[in-house]
């Protein structure tokens, strides 16, 4: 083989041989970045677990505060409610208070004129009428004795005390007038 056949075989091993350097150095950089694409994938595979996950928490946070809004607002309806029978019972005991005011108006004023017919009944009721009230249930010449005793103990021990000398039963109060 001459020189030149030599040079030029050499020449195309030397640029078959710096092919295959560039071609190895295309494939460890492929390589690297097929790694690198993994490590990326792999690292993004985590993130979106993690997003997934966040957004789990996220929904079952929302829920829950869901949860504890309905509860609250069940809370207050169930406030207004006992409220509103709290005011309605305030307003019925009010008006009961009112009736039971008048009504204790209408009965002082009742008892002031019953007080005022008695007084004018006292007043106009000669002694005998007034002696047949009281002495009504006084039938006996012992119910007697113990009527004037009552009286007289009421009476008072500073005044003189009178003493029944005999008793006799009227048959006919028309009499006494």
């Amino acid at each position: 083989m001459s020189a030149e056949q030599q040079r030029a075989r050499q020449q195309v091993r030397w640029e078959a041989a710096e092919r295959q350097r560039a071609l190895d150095e295309q494939q460890r950089v492929v390589e690297q970045a097929e790694v690198a694409v993994r490590d990326m994938e792999g690292v993004l595979e985590v993130s979106r677990r993690q997003v997934v996950q966040q957004e789990r928490e996220l929904e079952r946070r929302m829920a829950e505060a869901a949860a504890e809004v309905n509860a609250m607002e069940g809370q207050r309806r169930q406030a207004d409610e006992r409220r509103h029978q709290a005011e309605e019972h305030v307003r019925q005991q009010q008006e009961a208070l009112q009736q039971l005011e008048v009504r204790r108006q209408q009965a002082q004023q009742a008892l002031t004129l019953l007080e005022r017919e008695e007084r004018q009944r006292r007043s106009n009721t000669p002694e005998a009428m007034l002696w047949l009230e009281l002495a009504e249930d006084v039938a006996t010449e012992a119910a007697v004795r113990a009527f004037f005793s009552r009286r007289q103990s009421s009476a008072g021990a500073a005044g003189r005390q009178l003493r029944i000398a005999e008793v006799i039963q009227v048959a006919n109060p028309r009499s006494l007038r």
